[in-house]
């Protein structure tokens, strides 16, 4: 009831035909068998099948070593250059307060002298 009959009196007979003959004529999509990821992740999937229980854990142990070493010197390297920065800051008020108070101890001196 919904749908209505093509020119052809057909119900979407011909246009059926069409897409599977389309379809045929089009070449195949390229395999992904030359990807280099590909190749590298199926044989890790190969690799991680046949490893016991206890060589998962191993692995997954390392890992989280290596992740934390790795953040942790990320970390220290963040504190450092904030501790650098701080240092700058510092050094740079410091100087700037030494200045103003030279030039407060040379105005004080000039009104001493002409009073």
């Amino acid at each position: 009831m919904g749908r209505r009959p093509d020119a052809s009196g057909s119900r979407n007979g011909a246009q059926r035909h069409r897409s599977t003959r389309a379809r045929s004529q089009t070449p195949p999509k390229k395999s992904n068998l030359n990807n280099a990821r590909g190749s590298e992740a199926r044989r890790k999937r190969v690799e991680s099948a046949h490893q016991s229980a206890e060589q998962f854990e191993t692995r997954n142990a390392d890992q989280r070593i290596r992740i934390a070493g790795s953040r942790a010197q990320e970390h220290q390297e963040q504190r450092d250059e904030r501790l650098r920065q701080t240092i700058m800051r510092t050094r740079a008020a410091r100087e700037q307060n030494i200045a103003t108070a030279r030039v407060q101890e040379r105005q004080r001196q000039r009104e001493s002298r002409s009073s």
